[in-house]
């Protein structure tokens, strides 16, 4: 029996980041996984214009695998009583744009919270490293093209980041004369 899987629509980069750290664009999540959770909550019935993506398309795309939870029980309140829902994904195996912004939104935090925590790692347990390097370093290292992202996209993700305010704090603490 094949696998059933769900289309996500992402940008380059978070596709490239996806290929790099799991092998394929196929994202196999568990059951008590938040991407898991996130997907299960907005499958909705395939609608009849429903078209397959077309494979010179595909680039644009990652794909996430329905587990089977025909087992799993939901339950929705009613009134005073509860229902007993099952949610089997033999039927509901579509998302529609809503649910796929909200895997998207997902999968990019957590690329960024991948980037911040690598770049504030590097930063922290080497010294003699710039936070340039350590931004080249993680595109080298999850092979981000680039062409894709830029450096300067990058760097102000860092600097926005809560994680840079706190680096900077720590940086205050050990040495009053850095900024």
């Amino acid at each position: 029996m094949t696998d059933i899987t769900v289309d996500i629509r992402v940008n380059r980069i978070l596709r490239e980041f996806i290929m790099s750290t799991n092998g394929s664009d196929t994202l196999v999540p568990q059951k008590d996984d938040t991407l898991w959770l996130i997907v299960k909550a907005n499958l909705i019935t395939v609608p009849g214009d429903f078209r397959i993506i077309p494979e010179d398309q595909r680039q644009e795309y990652v794909r996430v695998k329905l587990l089977d939870c025909s087992g799993s029980k939901t339950y929705a309140r009613k009134g005073d009583g509860r229902q007993q829902v099952y949610m089997n994904p033999l039927y509901r195996c579509y998302l529609d744009e809503s649910g796929q912004r909200r895997v998207e939104k997902h999968l990019h935090n957590a690329f960024k919270e991948c980037f911040h925590n690598f770049v504030q790692g590097a930063v922290q347990t080497n010294p003699e490293i710039s936070q340039k390097e350590a931004i080249e370093e993680f595109c080298e290292m999850y092979r981000i093209g680039y062409d894709a992202i830029s450096y300067d996209m990058l760097r102000k993700s860092w600097y926005r980041s809560g994680q840079y305010r706190s680096f900077l704090g720590s940086l205050r603490t050990f040495c009053p004369l850095i900024l």
